[in-house]
């Protein structure tokens, strides 16, 4: 056994790292639960809320009125890698736009300036009866302050999966969207849950493919109560464990202390 340091730890790596060098995977309750400890090699270390958080933006960006109310339809919308975006996404995605009448569905990436990748996407919808009408496609924005004003044109944000989002599912927190999610199960299929779960946001997370759908309709038929989500979200935020980075700052160091006493316990221990 080689190792470059006596105690080695994964963190915010995109699973087990496979080598039994690497002593701790250091995850969360909602990341790493614990009927799924045999997916790694390394023991499992929780956090106690939440494996990573989010600092908001050091600049202003204003969170406007529910984009429904003015549109007279509803904007699902979602911000991601164009990768995440699978055939099995957008037939569920899709099942949603034929539910909910005279939705519309943003999807935002900086690929999407490319007219070959527009016209891909556009003709994968169109397989389930989409048409282009319904999609609204944004390519790449210069900064980030105007990466987050799209969140303005989105009422709800629908997540990907199995690789759901993570800084992007913050962002639409932060810009007063709330984010649907499912309930997965494995590391990269645990962020949503993870996220809502810290925001007190429970009913967010959907158990299964037909809760996806029927959440998306329930939740877009409320607009009062989505005005009132996008009022108060961003508040929520800051003062839940997603935000909190001076709580979570604790959380982690006591975490590595504990570490290096209980290796110093047991080098002591050979010791004798």
């Amino acid at each position: 056994m080689y190792k470059a340091a006596p105690i080695q730890a994964s963190w915010l790596s995109q699973g087990s790292l496979g080598i039994p060098e690497v002593d701790y995977f250091i995850g969360s309750p909602h990341v790493t639960p614990k009927n799924e400890e045999n997916h790694y090699v390394e023991k499992i270390l929780r956090l106690p809320e939440i494996s990573q958080v989010f600092t908001p933006p050091d600049f202003e960006v204003t969170t406007d009125s529910l984009p429904a109310l003015k549109n007279n339809f509803v904007t699902f919308g979602c911000i991601n890698k164009l990768a995440k975006i699978h055939d099995e996404v957008i037939l569920l995605w899709s099942k949603i736009l034929l539910t909910v009448s005279n939705s519309k569905l943003l999807i935002k990436n900086r690929n999407l300036k490319n007219n070959e990748v527009n016209e891909n996407i556009c003709s994968k919808f169109e397989k389930h009866n989409i048409k282009r009408n319904r999609l609204i496609l944004i390519g790449e924005t210069k900064t980030r302050r105007e990466n987050l004003e799209v969140f303005n044109q989105i009422d709800i944000a629908l997540d990907p999966f199995p690789f759901q989002g993570n800084t992007s599912t913050c962002e639409a927190v932060w810009m007063g969207v709330p984010v649907l999610t499912l309930k997965g199960d494995r590391f990269l299929f645990h962020f949503g849950e993870s996220i809502n779960s810290n925001l007190n946001m429970h009913d967010w997370i959907a158990k299964n493919y037909e809760e996806y759908v029927s959440k998306a309709v329930k939740f877009s038929s409320d607009l009062n109560e989505l005005s009132k989500i996008r009022k108060n979200l961003r508040q929520i935020a800051l003062q839940s464990p997603v935000f909190d980075a001076p709580r979570f700052t604790e959380h982690f160091s006591k975490m590595l202390w504990d570490m290096w006493h209980n290796f110093s316990r047991k080098a002591e221990f050979k010791k004798h």
